[in-house]
């Protein structure tokens, strides 16, 4: 059997993105999913998801992340870059300098 290696994901703040009045989640997933595939190629992106106002993509391998976290990707009209860690990783290091992450 085959084993397959977890690429890990990108990371959006929902507070980057300039947010609409009639989100539909459901439809942002897949203009954010369109939005990396333009960036880092057709099937570069495994899925998205959207969880208390953090935003996960999921690139297929290494290269495709690095693709996304490089330039960043361009959704709704507005330049959006990645954080490679999940921000709130950033806020508990300043709450607990002395903790391992």
């Amino acid at each position: 059997m085959a084993t397959t290696s977890r690429v890990p994901a990108c990371f959006i703040l929902d507070s980057a993105i300039i947010p609409k009045a009639s989100m539909n989640v459901g439809l942002e997933i897949c203009k954010a999913a369109k939005a990396c595939e333009a960036v880092a190629g057709v099937g570069s992106c495994d899925g998205a998801q959207k969880t208390s106002g953090l935003w996960c993509i999921y690139p297929t391998s290494v290269e495709a992340r690095r693709d996304l976290i490089v330039p960043g990707v361009e959704w709704g009209g507005q330049a959006i870059t990645f954080s490679v860690k999940t921000p709130s990783l950033y806020a508990d290091r300043e709450r607990f300098p002395q903790q391992n992450f």
